[in-house]
C-alpha cells in the first residue's frame, strides 16, 4: 500500500489513537496469514511521519536513506535500515545495514549491487589505517566516532589483518581483495 497518509486521510497523524482502527485492520490481516507491507513517507528530518504507535504491531519497519556522501548523479544509491525487527536472536546478524546501488554493467545492462556497511566502514578504516591516516582524520573522513576507528583497528590487530603499525599484512591485504 503506497502511501500510509493516503490509506486513511483525514486521520491526525501524530494520533496513535486515531490509527488504532487502521491498525486493528493490518492485525486482522495477519491473523489471516496475508503478509502487508505499506510505504510511509519520512518528515524533514529524515524520521516517519506522525505517531510512532504505527510501529507497535509490525514486525519489521525499514528505513530507506541516503548515504552521507550521496550525490544525485549517482543515481540509485541507498541505504537500507531495519528500525525494527522481530527475528531470532540467531539472526540478528543478517539484518545489519546495507547500502544499494544500481550500476551500469559493461554490456549497457543495469545491476543492484550492494554490501554491509559495517564491512564497507572497516575495510575503509584498515586502508586509510595502511595509508597511514590518524584515528582522528579517518573519523572525520568516514564520518564515524574515533571510538570506532580504535574499536575497528583492535579488531583488524586481533584478526591478523594489519601489523601493530598499521600496515597490512598479507591476510590483511587478501581480506581487502575480497571486499
Amino acid at each position: 500500500m503506497d502511501n500510509l497518509a493516503s490509506l486513511a486521510p483525514g486521520i491526525d497523524e501524530n494520533s496513535k489513537q486515531e490509527f488504532d482502527p487502521v491498525n486493528q485492520w493490518f492485525l486482522e490481516l495477519r491473523a489471516a496469514g496475508i503478509t502487508t507491507i505499506f510505504l510511509h513517507h519520512a518528515n524533514k528530518d529524515g524520521g516517519q511521519r506522525g505517531t510512532s504507535g504505527r510501529e507497535d504491531a509490525l514486525d519489521i519497519s525499514l528505513l530507506l536513506e541516503r548515504p552521507k556522501n550521496y550525490s544525485q548523479d549517482q543515481g540509485a544509491r541507498f541505504v537500507a535500515k531495519f528500525e525494527k525487527a522481530r527475528i531470532r536472536h540467531k539472526d540478528l546478524h543478517l539484518i545489519g545495514d546495507t547500502e544499494f546501488s544500481m550500476e551500469t554493467a559493461e554490456d549497457g545492462s543495469y545491476i543492484w549491487t550492494f554490501g554491509s556497511l559495517k564491512k564497507q566502514a572497516k575495510a575503509e578504516v584498515v586502508r586509510m589505517l595502511d595509508e597511514g591516516l590518524t584515528g582522528k582524520d579517518i573519523a572525520a573522513g568516514l564520518g564515524i566516532t574515533a571510538a570506532r576507528v580504535s574499536q575497528i583497528r583492535r579488531e583488524a590487530l586481533k584478526d591478523g589483518l594489519i601489523s601493530d603499525a598499521g600496515k597490512l599484512t598479507q591476510s590483511g591485504f587478501l581480506w581487502l581483495q575480497k571486499i
